[in-house]
């Protein structure tokens, strides 16, 4: 192993502003790997090598430095060798552009090469609760196409579920040569057998793995219950539809799973607090983890998602990690 991007470095990039929790997109292929942390991505040799100078968000995607860019995901998709890197943009802080969601495909396998941005407007003017922006948003690729999907929240209040992105994966990589522009389908998906939705992921393919046969697969936990042993499991069905360009259906189904149980909020020592107000701000709670699925991978028919697992010992209470699998 070798260090990374630390928190210095993505200040320095970033007009001196460290971020905090530092979100990590990692993606590796071809002799390269790809780190990008909350607003500055760069490239290392396998040895560790830097390959570039760390590049802030906004310039990567080519937008004024006013912009807040939040949650970084990166995939190298090595049946093509392109690498596809997404973030969004929402109006807070001292940002005032609408809310979007960008998506960069590299134009050939050299990472440091030329990219084609692309950018989804998700400010949903017209629907409920909105101006919003798609928060969390989470990628996933097949054979076929480049998954996107968010979490819609207003701007000032509310929350409308989730919402997912499509597009054609040979569409996008081959507009640098053929200048064909391609469409981008969106599935508005409110509510399912938990009740309203959140955070439905979708999966991912590791190198050297088939992809699943003309479908992509999604999977959300209970967002409403703190344990649960059941899961709700999306399937896109016949996603070479998308390069007509068509939408393909959306089904979904609950399965019975192994138990997961998200961890309560942990507590935080007393000490010291050198930027906080006398007398007024206190010690707050730590999240312990984050209450949904995580890391949905397609591989050899099974589909493997990550959550958290409750388990006791004594008077104590912990939480480990659990991949859980599901047959296809």
């Amino acid at each position: 192993g070798f260090y990374g991007l630390n928190g210095e470095q993505q200040a320095v990039a970033n007009g001196n502003i460290d971020l905090e929790p530092p979100d990590q997109g990692l993606c590796a292929g071809g002799g390269d790997i790809g780190e990008f942390i909350n607003n500055a991505l760069t490239f290392y040799s396998t040895d560790g090598a830097q390959l570039e100078n760390t590049v802030p968000s906004y310039a990567f995607f080519g937008q004024p430095s006013t912009d807040f860019f939040s949650d970084p995901r990166c995939y190298y998709d090595q049946s093509t060798q392109r690498w596809m890197f997404t973030e969004f943009i929402a109006p807070i802080f001292n940002s005032t552009a609408p809310s979007t969601q960008y998506l960069a495909v590299s134009n050939s396998s050299d990472p440091l090469g030329s990219y084609t941005i692309w950018s989804i407007p998700t400010s949903d003017n017209g629907t409920p609760n909105c101006p919003c922006f798609g928060d969390f948003d989470q990628l996933g690729v097949d054979n076929n196409g480049i998954y996107i999907s968010t979490n819609e929240f207003g701007n000032v209040s509310g929350y409308n579920g989730v919402v997912i992105y499509a597009v054609s994966k040979q569409t996008v990589e081959n507009y640098s040569t053929t200048g064909i522009p391609p469409t981008f389908f969106m599935y508005r998906v409110p509510t399912d057998g938990f009740g309203q939705t959140y955070h439905i992921a979708p999966a991912e393919t590791p190198p050297g793995a088939r992809f699943a046969p003309n479908t992509e697969y999604f999977v959300e936990s209970n967002p409403d219950a703190f344990a649960d042993d059941h899961l709700e499991v999306y399937a896109m069905k016949g996603t070479s539809l998308l390069a007509q360009p068509a939408a393909p259906p959306l089904v979904q189904t609950e399965i019975s799973s192994e138990p997961y149980a998200f961890p309560p909020d942990a507590t935080q020592k007393a000490g010291p607090i050198p930027l906080g107000r006398a007398n007024q701000d206190r010690e707050g709670q730590l999240q312990a983890d984050f209450d949904a699925i995580q890391e949905v991978t397609y591989v050899n028919g099974n589909i493997y998602a990550e959550a958290d697992t409750a388990t006791h010992g004594g008077d104590r209470k912990s939480t480990r990690l659990n991949s859980s699998h599901i047959t296809i």
